[in-house]
């Protein structure tokens, strides 16, 4: 099986679309696929880290990404996150394509329409596409939205051919095999152990607005997790180091730092997945519109709170942290399911 995927990072996308997809290139791998990536060269781009994974991976060039914007009266609410028009990424990418033919075209891209597919279904017999906004129409052969189910808004069925199947919900989330492993039970202690995560790249400073709340607490102690794009990595790790709590940054053992915390303090995108299948506490920082309405749900399904980025202070984020307590292990069971086995078994299947 021959798969290529489109998807990017950068500063103004994050790492998240690209992170999922590289979970979902190495389970196809395993299992026999020649995978490679098609990204754009965005500033934040984490390309070095996919090769460095074993996939091939074609650059697309940045030259017009800084001056580029669309009108958007008729393109998807985030077509400028191609960095050019539809029509020349598509071309771009089609001259990326080395072999006349090839099984499958993943799309992880919220700027990549129907149109855009369209032009690429020459090149592939089937086309993925992984998507959580519903706000525009799709040419494909499978649809995923990995997110729990937060709105009847999202009515894919009208967006997609009537021949589409469509995954839905956490039984579908890419999560690599460590999150569905068993670690040891943490021994109980008076000081809490507190996970702050807000993506590869955090644009907004929350990490360290997080940490500098709560650094001074005695009884809670706090382990940052930045991505190497972070912007406030020194001072972080310069404060983590005078107050004795821990800094990692860029790691390959996500998993295992998640299941050595009591709770987390996170943004509400992929990472909710990946702590709720640890079955860790959470509080939900919504970053986007999207994820406002995700936390919530997760809020609704009794494994964490949601917590503005208007409340992240000391009395506030303490206060929260402390209604964690009494949640049960048995309110994470819908998360803890081999999703990526699932999409795996779509597409074999298709």
């Amino acid at each position: 099986m021959n798969v290529v995927i489109r998807a990017d990072a950068a500063n103004h996308i994050g790492t998240g679309h690209i992170m999922r997809c590289l979970t979902l290139a190495h389970s196809l791998a395993n299992n026999g696929a020649t995978v490679e990536f098609i990204c754009r060269e965005f500033e934040g781009n984490i390309i070095e880290e996919i090769i460095s994974q074993g996939f091939n991976t074609h650059r697309l060039p940045c030259l017009e990404c800084s001056n580029f914007e669309l009108d958007l009266g008729d393109h998807p609410p985030h077509a400028n996150w191609l960095g050019t028009s539809w029509q020349n990424d598509v071309y771009q990418s089609f001259s990326a394509c080395a072999r006349a033919s090839y099984d499958w075209l993943v799309i992880d891209h919220y700027a990549i329409e129907s149109q855009w597919q369209q032009e690429m279904r020459a090149l592939f017999k089937h086309i993925l596409v992984i998507d959580d906004l519903a706000d525009r129409r799709h040419e494909c052969d499978i649809l995923l939205d990995q997110n729990v189910a937060i709105s009847s808004d999202h009515n894919y069925e009208a967006l997609v051919p009537d021949t589409a199947r469509i995954l839905l919900g956490p039984e579908y989330c890419l999560l690599r095999p460590e999150f569905h492993q068993q670690y040891p039970e943490l021994q109980s202690k008076e000081t809490q152990r507190v996970l702050v995560f807000f993506g590869g790249i955090d644009r907004y400073g929350y990490t360290f607005q997080v940490l500098k709340a709560l650094v001074e607490y005695d009884d809670i102690h706090i382990t940052i997790v930045t991505g190497s794009n972070n912007l406030q990595n020194v001072e972080i790790e310069q404060l983590c180091k005078e107050k004795s709590h821990t800094y990692l940054s860029n790691i390959s053992n996500m998993a295992e730092v998640i299941a050595s915390q009591d709770y987390a303090v996170i943004a509400s995108g992929f990472v909710c997945y990946e702590v709720a299948s640890l079955q860790i506490p959470s509080l939900f920082v919504p970053l986007s519109d999207i994820q406002d309405r995700v936390a919530r749900k997760l809020a609704s399904m009794g494994i964490g709170s949601v917590l503005l980025p208007s409340e992240l202070n000391a009395a506030t984020i303490r206060y929260k942290l402390e209604g964690l307590r009494n949640i049960k292990k048995d309110a994470f069971k819908a998360f803890c399911v081999d999703g990526t086995l699932n999409v795996l078994n779509a597409m074999f299947e298709t």
